[in-house]
């Protein structure tokens, strides 16, 4: 099903508040509306890596993303528009 296959590249997930951030093999970090489980979860943002995402951890407004040999460091207070901070090589 399509579902399934919007699904099967995440490979690690961190939830804070009313969002689950997800690491995607394919497509670098997606952010995820949570707030209504009852409906729909819609990608609400999300920011592309060079390398396959790995990882994913939340720490308020900053997402670490591992990614290839590299920690990437995201702003996500605004969960729709994910911008660097900075990467660092591991």
């Amino acid at each position: 099903s399509n579902l399934s296959m919007a699904f099967n590249c995440l490979v690690r997930m961190a939830h804070q508040g009313n969002y689950l951030y997800a690491a995607d093999s394919n497509n670098g970090l997606r952010i995820f509306d949570v707030s209504n489980p009852a409906q729909s979860i819609p990608v609400v943002g999300s920011y592309a890596t060079a390398d396959a995402a790995r990882d994913v951890a939340v720490s308020g407004s900053y997402a670490f993303v591992a990614a290839g040999q590299k920690l990437i460091v995201l702003n996500v207070s605004n969960p729709a528009s994910p911008s660097l901070v900075t990467t660092l090589n591991t």
